[in-house]
């Protein structure tokens, strides 16, 4: 087996391809989707394999016995001139430098190097014990004069005994001329040999010659004979195989041709489908620039240029005077440099009307990589631009709100000492005194003051508000006279509201505020009378209504429309227009704070507001406010009392003012009241300490303070001091008591206010 494995090796290496050829069509190509060879190539192939084996077979048996006859011949030649020449007159045990010895061993040699395939020649005789000696050997180590020669390899030394009786060799002994094709293998390496007897002048054999040749390269020569018919069948295989599955290729790639095909023709009828604006120029870069292949509907109805109108001219036909020139200068130089461009711009339509686009081109080359077209998606912004513009003036709005809501809120504590002390000294002084009326000034201007700072909290949406469930419907029938008594005769007003508005949850007064705050602006904008329209109307947001800005929640609203027919705003006016302290009256005719207060308010409420104007068509202010659950808690609402009421129960005061808790602690303390102080929660706390379970029957605190605040003391004296009663006092409306139900009294705040709430407060626990 093993060797039929040898003698066979470049057929199983040759059917090993097939199978693998045939294993890659089944199974590779086929999971590739390509076409398969057909069954009759692979019968006809293995047929092919069969035939070129056989041949390879014979090819191999007929250079064996060409070799096996040229080594016959070659022993055969040689022999007879060693019987010639008197081998038979050598003895066994011959001189090293016998004449005749040294002249055979030179005739080998020169014998040897007349067929370079021969590797060794050497004769030997049979001793009369049986064994075989070396008698002349062409690779022996002695010169000419039969002495040793270092520079040989040392092989065979004359009379030697060859124990290996191979069955060639003793045939030859026998008489007959034979080749052992069975390769010998002994201690110098493999040999193929030819054995030939030699003839005494008697006739009889006296010894033999033996011709050895290299067992490898015997084998070699005869597969190279097999190689040849080999390499032919593999040609044959080759093109069997190339020829079915260049075939099978073929068609695979004119099925991919048609399904490309196919591909494009959806390409195609997306690109015509598609929502965003296609244009496709060629690569033409010189002036005037690239001439319009393609455009598909929906560049058609973003321009209003047909494609019969546009093709062939150049993009160029879209830009006009505000298309950005850096931009027109950075697109050419990169289409020259071959690379995708991305931009924004202004485009024109065919209307001549401007629009915003988002602009993307990407440069199409062909195989070889030549640029050859320019493909441009084009995208209008003009929807997105006008919210962004709406969310950055809404977060300008909100920044400006938080810096007025917070200066208001500082202003709070400093104008409550203000009002304070100015009522000390009017209770103090008499009414003749000429620092009574300085009082009394100083006391007009802090309410001056104090107004200004609730408007500011209200643009900042960090004032106290009382809301309650409102029908808009009612407030403004409420308001009616009073819109017809402010705006007079010379404009007409006209409410039209919606049936069955839905209720909202809103502070009345401040809702009121709103409204009053933007009829006014529409009478200052028709100084020659004119129409104001207020309507009412149930408003459902979401879904694809885009009316309002981004910062609306989807849900149902109110909307109160108050539209003039003025004067209107020009685009920057309209920007600013809820800016506080912005007013486009002359000096000294508003604050500034009116519409900044709406918005605040508004705002506050959850709701939106939005304005609608151009110059000479009027203004329309447009107010969304979010529908009321179903169940409102309302908060409620007291009167001031008409005098100063006052009591001798204990109150603690908590304020972390110092100058505030002085002005409060004296006041209360004119009042009849027994007031303990402290600077925060933790100094009241010691202060508890200290008088035990002496009662407190009211905690008046400040909710904002550092260490422990007025919310968290509130609920520590629960625990401790169950009975004592509550009341908050704080200037900023973001941190309002925990508990909703809670009597809050906010800064600033007349004395006279904290009279009455601390009596009320007092009375509601009685």
């Amino acid at each position: 087996m093993h060797d039929w494995l040898r003698d066979n090796f470049l057929f199983l290496v040759l059917v090993d391809l097939c199978v693998v050829a045939f294993a890659a069509q089944y199974l590779w190509l086929r999971k590739m989707k390509f076409a398969r060879l057909p069954w009759r190539t692979w019968i006809l192939a293995a047929g092919v394999l069969g035939y070129g084996w056989h041949q390879s077979e014979q090819a191999g048996i007929r250079e064996r016995h060409h070799l096996q006859s040229v080594m016959q011949d070659f022993a055969r030649l040689y022999g007879d001139e060693m019987e010639v020449r008197g081998h038979w007159k050598l003895s066994n045990e011959v001189a090293t430098n016998d004449p005749l010895y040294l002249a055979l061993i030179e005739t080998e040699k020169t014998w040897e190097n007349m067929n370079p395939d021969v590797s060794d020649i050497y004769t030997l005789r049979k001793r009369p014990d049986g064994k075989n000696v070396f008698i002349v050997d062409s690779e022996t180590d002695y010169n000419h004069n039969g002495k040793y020669d270092e520079e040989r390899e040392q092989r065979t030394p004359v009379g030697e005994v060859y124990d290996k009786a191979d069955e060639g060799l003793e045939q030859a002994f026998r008489g007959e001329a034979n080749f052992e094709f069975k390769p010998i293998t002994d201690r110098w390496g493999t040999w193929v040999s030819a054995f030939v007897p030699l003839h005494d002048p008697a006739g009889r054999v006296e010894g033999v010659l033996g011709v050895d040749f290299d067992a490898h390269e015997f084998a070699a020569i005869i597969a190279n004979a097999q190689l040849r018919v080999m390499g032919l069948l593999t040609v044959v295989l080759l093109v069997l195989l190339g020829s079915g599955t260049l075939n099978s290729l073929l068609r695979a790639q004119i099925a991919e041709r048609k399904q490309t095909e196919e591909s494009l023709r959806l390409l195609g009828s997306a690109v015509e489908q598609s929502k965003e604006s296609i244009l496709i120029t060629d690569a033409q870069l010189d002036l005037p620039g690239p001439r319009i292949v393609f455009v598909n509907p929906a560049f058609t109805q973003m321009t209003g240029y047909t494609a019969g109108e546009i093709i062939g001219k150049t993009p160029r036909i879209l830009q006009g005077p505000n298309t950005d020139r850096a931009v027109r200068e950075r697109l050419r130089q990169t289409l020259a440099r071959g690379e995708a461009f991305h931009a924004e711009a202004i485009n024109y339509r065919k209307d001549g009307t401007e629009f915003a686009i988002e602009w993307d081109i990407a440069p199409i080359r062909n195989a070889r990589g030549t640029l050859t077209h320019f493909v441009s998606i084009q995208r209008d912004m003009t929807g997105r631009k006008r919210l962004e513009e709406q969310l950055m003036q809404s977060q300008k709005l909100e920044s400006v709100g938080k810096l007025a809501g917070g200066v208001a809120h500082e202003f709070n504590n400093i104008m409550t000492l203000v009002i304070g002390h100015s009522e000390l000294l009017l209770n103090d002084l008499p009414a003749q005194d000429r620092l009574y009326h300085s009082a009394q000034a100083i006391r007009k201007a802090a309410d001056r003051v104090a107004t200004l700072t609730r408007q500011l909290l209200a643009y900042g949406r960090r004032q106290l508000l009382r809301p309650g469930r409102l029908d808009l419907n009612q407030t403004l029938g409420h308001m009616e006279g009073m819109f017809r008594h402010l705006l007079g005769s010379g404009v007409e007003i006209i409410i039209q509201p919606a049936a069955d508005l839905h209720i909202v949850h809103a502070d009345a007064g401040q809702l009121e505020q709103v409204i009053m705050n933007m009829v006014l602006n529409a009478h200052d904008a028709m100084p020659n009378g004119g129409k104001l329209i207020l309507e009412t109307r149930n408003v459902t947001i979401g879904g694809e209504n885009t009316e309002l800005d981004s910062e609306c929640l989807p849900g149902n609203y109110v909307m109160l429309a108050i539209a003039d027919t003025g004067s209107g705003m020009s685009p920057e006016v309209k920007a600013r227009v809820f800016e506080p302290f912005f007013s486009t009256k002359d000096v000294g005719k508003g604050t500034g704070l009116g519409l900044a207060t709406c918005y605040g308010i508004v705002k506050q409420s959850g709701g939106h507001i939005l304005v609608e104007t151009e110059p000479g068509k009027g203004t329309t202010f447009k107010v969304y406010l979010p529908e009321a659950p179903s169940e409102t808690r309302v908060s409620p609402q007291t009167d001031q009392m008409p005098s100063l009421p006052g009591g001798t129960e204990t109150i603690l005061l908590v304020e972390d003012d110092v100058r505030l808790l002085e002005v409060a602690a004296t006041f209360l303390g004119q009042l009849g009241y027994r007031v303990f102080t402290a600077n925060d929660g933790m100094d009241a706390l010691g202060l508890l300490a200290q008088r035990g379970q002496n009662p407190v029957h009211l905690l008046c605190t400040d909710v904002v303070m550092p260490h422990l605040d007025g919310n968290e003391l509130a609920k520590l004296m629960a625990v401790s001091h169950p009975e004592t009663r509550v009341l908050f006092i704080s200037g900023n409306a973001e941190r309002a008591p925990d508990d909703a139900g809670a009597t809050f009294l906010q800064k600033p705040f007349p004395l006279s206010a904290l009279a009455h709430k601390v009596r009320e407060v007092l009375d509601a626990g009685k």
